[in-house]
């Protein structure tokens, strides 16, 4: 029998998001969110979860692709247009992190580490974190990220997804699975219990519907996973913004049902 831990990213974006969330976790769809802590809803997120006494499942999004950064250096770097996050760091040029530039590497080490502080300074129970746009599995940004995580105690990490049906390349694979191991050993080491297990394996939506059609579901009743996708409200139902046609509530159900080797 697997475990699955349906995720939701991208809380504090929007009001619509933060009420799909906070629908999903009061219903059951959704087991934990992650939060960005530099956006106009952040507030109205930790709002929520504290009044719908869920706070414990909300983790640490981290986000340097959009919004206003909470440091100051970083806004007069090529990261920033206007004293906000452009998106450069996940466009084409950058978008295998492959960053040289020690004067922005510093200015994304002291903004990392300073929504990780700004986050635990909220007494937020559950220290867990993943990123926008996966920022953290960069290469010039994943030791970096390890680092600021082991400094401030958070003790789980996601996981970069490797699932055989999106068919990657043996590059890609060679080097997640590389990073996926430096990211066990640190949540093995660092776990200190909380109401979410350690996974072993960490992907998209449409990426685990499109395993477990494949093979049955074997894939996720042999495995601890964390699925992760982007909710939003939309006519009082949970939408994913990235699978408009391909979303289905039922969907959801019927892979928790697959975990659970119940058919």
């Amino acid at each position: 029998m697997g475990n699955l831990i349906i995720h939701a990213d991208d809380y504090g974006i929007s009001h619509e998001v933060n009420l799909a969330i906070c629908k999903g976790i009061k219903d059951g769809i959704i087991d934990r969110a992650t939060l960005m802590i530099n956006m106009p809803f952040t507030e109205e997120a930790v709002s929520m979860a504290t009044d719908n006494a869920y706070l414990d499942k909300i983790g640490l999004h981290l986000n340097l692709v959009e919004g206003r950064p909470i440091t100051e250096k970083i806004k007069n770097t090529w990261l920033c247009k206007n004293g906000f996050f452009n998106g450069e760091i996940s466009n084409k040029k950058y978008k295998n992190g492959f960053i040289k530039d020690k004067n922005i590497l510093l200015c994304l080490a002291e903004e990392i580490d300073a929504q990780m502080k700004q986050f635990i300074s909220w007494n937020m129970p559950l220290l867990h974190l993943d990123s926008h746009q996966h920022a953290h599995i960069k290469p010039s940004l994943f030791p970096i990220v390890m680092r600021a995580a082991k400094e401030n105690g958070f003790q789980s990490i996601r996981l970069a997804s490797i699932i055989p049906s999106d068919s990657p390349k043996m590059p890609v694979v060679i080097y997640k699975s590389y990073i996926n191991r430096k990211i066990m050993t640190f949540n093995i080491q660092n776990f200190k219990g909380s109401i979410f297990p350690i996974v072993n394996v960490g992907c998209a939506y449409l990426s685990l519907m499109k395993q477990t059609k494949k093979d049955e579901g074997n894939f996720i009743k042999e495995n601890s996973i964390e699925m992760w996708f982007h909710p939003s409200l939309v006519d009082g139902k949970i939408v994913n913004l990235f699978c408009k046609g391909q979303f289905n509530i039922n969907n959801i159900q019927w892979l928790r049902r697959q975990s659970a080797g119940e058919g």
